[in-house]
């Protein structure tokens, strides 16, 4: 799925990317691991929250994708442990280690994504003394400006510092390239909230296999107060289907071939 520059996309154990329906659904086996890859491609970094089934997967952590850069997150990480934990499962959703079954969140991974303020070089003025030309009257004082004159020195009490060029920093936690956050919420808290029915052959994420994915911590400044959110819906299938892999469907009323995100038949108008 893509947005405003943010890609989610799951992918299986194996590490192949699997196929999203127009519905944005992803059609893997119960019982299988997967992984989310978040993809960023805007020029600044971002960071990223993850819910899986309605909760917090990382618990109060975050995750910083880079700019032009993507990480390929594969574990729980709600106790805190940087080194290692347990892998997403998916599961039906009467297995034992459901918490609430009955959840109209199971089978929903959401993404929201916060850009990193982009740095502007503060306003900047030279001061230029009159000069007394050959005849009065004397030339009247002129103020450079930024783009009038080349590299500017700041001399700010607020002069940026640190990797992100902001004096204040929040506290993070990196892997692969990517980092994440260890201390609480984001500021920002707008953006439109998102209803979901209740699905009939529902899943849901459990603790699954090893994994022994680590993270360290970085850094990253302010954030906009605007997110993109990116939702995808985990749905069973025999098969995982992978963006790579066709398949042959064929109207079972006239018999011509269609396309697995088809609804309906575009030769019969037949329901699929």
């Amino acid at each position: 799925m893509y947005s405003k520059g943010f890609v989610v996309t799951i992918k299986n154990d194996r590490g192949q990317v699997l196929r999203e329906s127009r519905d944005r659904e992803v059609f893997l086996p119960f019982n299988s691991n997967y992984s989310i890859l978040l993809k960023n491609n805007n020029n600044r970094r971002a960071l990223a929250e993850i819910k899986i089934d309605g909760t917090y997967v990382l618990g109060s952590q975050r995750i910083i994708v880079p700019a032009h850069g993507s990480v390929d997150v594969e574990r729980f990480c709600i106790d805190g442990n940087l080194q290692e934990g347990r892998k997403f499962e998916f599961v039906k959703a009467t297995d034992e280690r459901v918490q609430d079954p009955t959840s109209n969140f199971n089978g929903f991974v959401q993404i929201k994504f916060w850009l990193e303020k982009e740095q502007k070089m503060p306003d900047w003025v030279m001061p230029v003394i009159p000069v007394k030309p050959w005849n009065p009257p004397y030339i009247t004082p002129y103020t450079w400006k930024i783009g009038d004159f080349p590299a500017p020195v700041y001399y700010s009490e607020n002069q940026p510092t640190g990797i992100s060029g902001f004096s204040t920093m929040r506290k993070m936690c990196s892997f692969d390239g990517g980092t994440r956050s260890s201390t609480g919420q984001p500021v920002a808290s707008c953006g439109s909230a998102q209803t979901f029915n209740f699905a009939e052959d529902k899943g849901a994420t459990v603790e699954g296999g090893y994994s022994n994915q680590s993270f360290t911590e970085g850094n990253i400044g302010e954030l906009e107060l605007n997110y993109t959110e990116i939702t995808l819906k985990l749905k069973p299938s025999k098969e995982a289907v992978t963006v790579k892999q066709t398949r042959k469907l064929y109207c079972s009323n006239c018999g011509d071939k269609v396309k697995l995100a088809d609804k309906f038949c575009s030769k019969c108008g037949n329901k699929l």
